[in-house]
């Protein structure tokens, strides 16, 4: 019993040696892809000014720790075929 006394106590102690910061949050945004054409000269593919419309949206969450930080998340990609 003694044991895990101290040992919770030495936890508590340091536990502001390993202090972070945690924010959660959300993002989205939009997706914007050109889609490339074949051009009949040489076979080379050329840049058209169609474009693929899409959207992206999803949470996370930002540890910052004293010199860097972890930002995992999920997110939910919309994806358009073209026609």
């Amino acid at each position: 019993m003694k044991k895990i006394l101290l040992l919770a106590g030495l936890l508590i102690a340091f536990s502001g040696a390993f202090a972070q910061t945690i924010t959660y949050g959300i993002k989205g945004g939009l997706n914007l892809t050109q889609v490339p054409v074949q051009s009949t000269t040489f076979g080379l593919s050329s840049s058209s000014d169609k474009y693929l419309v899409g959207f992206h949206i999803g949470g996370l969450v930002a540890i910052g720790f004293e010199s860097f930080s972890i930002q995992p998340g999920i997110f939910f990609h919309h994806k358009r075929r073209q026609d």
